[in-house]
């Protein structure tokens, strides 16, 4: 039976850019190990001792040195079957809205990088469950209904992790 592991997020970064929804992908440098040369939201693991938020701020600023102006938890996990490791593994998913006008500093881990549209983003991005994050992003927090309300995490909680 596989084991069932919780030790990675995700995280959707968006901007709006004269009233238009764009978010940011970045591309794996092609030397990367795992997935090299693809399209991506920012992922990551969740080190020792930290929790899922920690992890989520840790690595948008290690990948792409931008912090949040707003922070939710997205009302969404992936969930995927790594079959050489026989492990089931769900995802903490979180969405960031970054001020418009400002582009990331990518780390080593990708050498490019787009602000897309979702039909942009559905072209590039090879993983369906990414796609559907960039959607329900869209759908329950960028348009700011009651999930946006009800899942945005308070500065005040996060604040502390901005380093720099």
């Amino acid at each position: 039976m596989p084991s069932f592991k919780s030790n990675i997020i995700e995280v959707c970064i968006f901007s709006i850019v004269k009233k238009s929804t764009k978010y940011l992908l970045l591309r794996r440098s092609k030397s990367e190990k795992i997935y090299p040369d693809t399209w991506q939201i920012i992922s990551g693991r969740i080190e020792k001792n930290e929790t899922a938020l920690q992890a989520s701020l840790r690595e948008m600023i290690e990948e792409t040195s931008l912090r949040p102006k707003k922070f939710w938890v997205c009302p969404h996990s992936n969930v995927f079957l790594n079959p050489i490791k026989n492990e089931i593994h769900a995802t903490s998913v979180f969405v960031a809205e970054v001020s418009d006008g400002i582009n990331p500093k990518l780390s080593a881990e990708h050498y490019q990088f787009k602000w897309c549209s979702f039909a942009e983003a559905k072209k590039l991005l090879v993983w369906p469950g990414q796609i559907n994050v960039i959607k329900i992003s869209n759908d329950y927090i960028v348009k700011r209904g009651e999930t946006s309300r009800w899942a945005e995490i308070p500065i005040s909680t996060y604040k502390k992790f901005l380093k720099g």
